[in-house]
């Protein structure tokens, strides 16, 4: 009679080797999501400089041609045809990524305020705050 014990093939993998996986990639997931949204905010400051730079052109056309705009939405630069559409504040995340305000206040995409000799647009930040572009 031939009561052999045979090597049992393993066809499964031991709970402790999913688990090393589980964490493997718990790890690698840590050290790549930061990456992804530090390219986020990188790409919305690429887009608000150039926006920036954009516009503020624009308004030195215009006032070549018209004298100083005011700006209380963006209508009278659209009309003329400065602009095609009103820009958006990409860091303003809301309906009122247009907006603009003669004060610096939350909830306000563009900032129009007078700088002594002329009138200069500024973005804003979510709270409120100028965007530095330095």
């Amino acid at each position: 009679m031939a009561t052999s014990f045979q090597k049992s093939h393993r066809h499964a993998f031991t709970l402790i080797e999913i688990l090393i996986v589980v964490i493997i990639l718990g790890i690698l997931a840590m050290l790549i999501v930061p990456q992804f949204t530090n390219i986020t905010d990188q790409s919305k400051d690429t887009a608000l400089r150039r926006q920036l730079q954009i516009v503020r052109g624009q308004i030195q056309l215009y006032r070549s041609e018209f004298g100083e705009p005011e700006l209380t939405d963006w209508s009278e630069l659209v009309e003329n045809d400065f602009l095609v559409t009103a820009p958006a504040n990409p860091w303003i995340a809301d309906d009122s990524n247009t907006s603009i305000s003669a004060i610096a206040r939350p909830g306000a995409a563009w900032l129009w305020t007078d700088n002594g000799t002329s009138k200069q647009l500024f973005a804003l930040m979510p709270d409120g705050s100028v965007y530095q572009t330095d």
